[in-house]
């Protein structure tokens, strides 16, 4: 009979309800996290978490951020253990290194494999004093950052740099699994029934996301057959006033897991309008198509380097121009857009989180020779 496989997983960790009070958390990153971390376990996986909390210097961010909301804040399961650390600039690397390197040497484990997600150079240093003195497989998930050197495996989410990654023996991608869906019908924070078409954005609103593409392209659409709704954060104020000017559009800001449910249940249309010239977006992976595709609605978007190519199936391309994005939201609103199963797709091409944990066992186990990983 095998034994369980034991990991160490070694990432940020902000629930997603309490987001908006932690300016240096990113939700793609926890909600990553949360789904790869819940499907390993119910693979039989045992994970331990070291986790931290991000958040700004202090003034700007907490002193002491253990000491903040701690029961509230804890993973979705037991078998996880905080770092603390002073939030100061030169303290907060040490007091993170060493709080990091005790918990670390500390976990009993056969054999130790550290997984680690977009690892800052404090845990690069405790990983150096760990090998020194541990036998230790490290396998690094690459999600936005720059892949450090050393590792015995690469995840990457993103497909161009996966490309990109010279050493091919030791990478893998695996951007995700579709997320799960809440099915019941909702008419909560005012989403009322609509006769016109919806359209929706959610993410960020900063130069990343595109929302400046999409509020040029609808000064280009000379009807009111649809509204918008925005969320998210990081809007700039411009910005805000070209939302706030628009009748057609309705800025919900930053909403937690239940508000944003009910406003992708009345939506007909998404919408991602990513940059595809930005410097460093090939570096993107695709965190809000994977939110999007689980309700099985159409999804206009513009095409990023770090997409796979079997997004191709399932998306509305459209050039990364207002004229294009325009074009097509006013052929939406004319038109019954096409309907994409994407049950069906997401079978075809393993993006259940099951599936995908079990996609990364096998690459574990490619890489530390493990029998006992299945």
């Amino acid at each position: 009979m095998k034994h369980a496989l034991k990991l160490n997983w070694v990432g940020p960790w902000i629930p997603q309800r309490n987001l908006g009070q932690w300016k240096a958390a990113s939700p793609a990153a926890m909600k990553w996290q949360k789904h790869m971390v819940d499907a390993l376990v119910v693979r039989g996986v045992d994970v331990h978490w070291t986790y931290y909390r991000p958040d700004p210097y202090w003034p700007r961010g907490r002193l002491l951020p253990r000491q903040s909301n701690r029961d509230e804040l804890l993973p979705p399961f037991g078998n996880s253990e905080e770092l603390s650390y002073v939030n100061l600039p030169v303290m907060r690397r040490y007091s993170l290194l060493r709080s990091c390197f005790k918990k670390s040497t500390e976990i009993p484990q056969q054999k130790k494999i550290i997984i680690s997600y977009n690892a800052p150079d404090w845990y690069l240093d405790v990983l150096f004093k760990i090998r020194s003195k541990l036998d230790v497989s490290w396998i690094c998930i690459v999600a936005d950052d720059v892949a450090p050197k050393g590792a015995d495996g690469y995840i990457f989410l993103s497909y161009a740099y996966f490309e990109q990654f010279s050493e091919t023996e030791r990478k893998m991608h695996l951007d995700g699994g579709i997320y799960r869906t809440c099915r019941q019908k909702t008419n909560g924070q005012g989403f009322r029934v609509h006769k016109k078409r919806r359209f929706m954005y959610s993410g960020s609103l900063g130069k990343w996301g595109g929302v400046s593409t999409l509020l040029d392209a609808l000064e280009l659409i000379d009807n009111d057959d649809f509204d918008v709704l925005i969320s998210g954060s990081g809007v700039s104020k411009e910005n805000l006033l070209r939302m706030n000017r628009d009748a057609r559009v309705r800025y919900l800001g930053i909403v937690d897991d239940t508000q944003l449910t009910e406003a992708y249940a009345a939506t007909d249309i998404f919408l991602n309008p990513r940059p595809t010239r930005i410097v460093g977006g090939e570096y993107n992976f695709p965190s809000k198509i994977l939110d999007y595709l689980g309700w099985e609605k159409p999804i206009i978007s513009t095409w990023t380097d770090g997409l796979a190519p079997e997004y191709r199936h399932v998306l509305n391309v459209v050039d990364d121009n207002p004229e294009a994005l325009a074009a097509e939201m006013m052929k939406d609103t004319q038109e019954v857009p096409k309907h994409i199963k994407i049950a069906e797709w997401g079978f075809r091409f393993n993006k259940t989180w099951h599936q995908q944990a079990g996609r990364l066992l096998r690459f574990i186990r490619q890489v530390c020779s493990d029998s006992s990983i299945t």
